[in-house]
Formats: structure tokens, sequence, C-alpha cells
């Protein structure tokens, strides 16, 4: 058996991340994610370390409303070290714009079975 979680379990840790950190459940998102974890948006951003992703979440959707998303498809390595997701989102901002957006999400897991690292892509419109 691997250091890593199965595949199953590595799904259900990033559907639950997928459906706290919206959500603003903060606490609940923390014990999801390494304490050295790292964002990279699909504006390259970077962001480390769990305290300040929580905090860019927080900032993020600060104000935002009616937030749903779609979660269109998992997939997972076999060993669970590597989830990959499709979804899409839509919320309207603090300012009244309606946004919304198509991405996939990688996620990688540590040994612990904790989000380590998660890179967002988006998918163009045209």
């Amino acid at each position: 058996m691997s250091s890593h979680r199965d595949a199953v379990t590595a799904t259900e840790v990033v559907r639950s991340f997928l459906a706290c950190a919206p959500q603003l459940d903060l606490p609940t998102a923390a014990t999801l994610l390494a304490e050295d974890v790292v964002r990279t948006g699909a504006d390259r951003s970077v962001v480390r370390g769990r305290d300040a992703y929580l905090a860019y979440l927080a900032r993020a959707l600060a104000g935002t409303s009616g937030y749903r998303s779609e979660l269109r498809r998992i997939v997972a390595t076999t060993d669970g070290s590597v989830v990959f997701a499709e979804l899409d989102e839509e919320l309207t901002e603090a300012d009244g714009t309606y946004v919304e957006v198509s991405e996939a999400m990688v996620f990688d897991l540590d040994t612990q079975g904790q989000i380590s690292a998660l890179t967002v892509y988006e998918r163009g419109t045209g």
C-alpha cells in the first residue's frame, strides 16, 4: 500500500474542501490543508502557507453572494497523491457583478492525506 491515501479517500478530501471553502467554513478547510500548502492561481499568483491561504479565501469571498458550483468531474491517481477536479462556479461580487467561471484544479496530497498544493486553471471562452 502506498503512503498516500487511496484514490477514493483523496477524492473525498477534495470534495470536502470544495464544499467547505466557498462557504467560508475555514476551521474545516484548515484540517484539509497542509501547513505549507501552496496555491497557484490561474493568473499565476502564489499564496504560500495554510494561514495565508485561508486569509486569501476570506478576502476573495468577502461580500460575495449566491455562490454556486457544479463539480463536473473529479479523478484521482490510483495512489491518491493527485486529484483533478473540473467545475463551473458562479457568484455575485460585492459590487453586484455576476461572475461565471469554468475551471480545472489540480490538487497534490501529502503523505498525511492533506492538500499540499493546488493549482487553478480557468477555461477560456473563445
